[in-house]
């Protein structure tokens, strides 16, 4: 199956938004709007999409996040990874070109 994804301010993009007390919105990433963190073969995962899936993965848990932003950064990376894939399959399922 071939992957086309962009993902070029992804982390960054996660990063900024973990980050307390910024004032200035960075500008998004050539080809992203400002709430886009990822594309998968045109498909969007929006920032409030990716949050939504985050919470509702994380519902029903003890655990917190951990306190360190790298740590957190990583869980969200891995998450967003997790999202880009279930759009790949969720394509291939409708039939999208490999």
């Amino acid at each position: 199956m071939r992957r086309l994804i962009q993902i070029p301010a992804a982390l960054a993009a996660l990063g900024l938004l973990i980050l307390p007390g910024c004032k200035e919105k960075p500008s998004p990433a050539p080809g992203f709007g400002a709430d886009v963190l990822a594309t998968v073969n045109g498909d969007a995962i929006a920032v409030p999409e990716f949050y939504a899936a985050f919470a509702a993965a994380r519902s029903g848990r003890e655990a917190a996040l951990p306190d360190d932003a790298m740590s957190r950064l990583q869980i969200k990376s891995v998450f967003l990874s997790e999202l880009v894939d279930k759009k790949l399959l969720e394509q291939q399922s409708r039939g999208a070109p490999d």
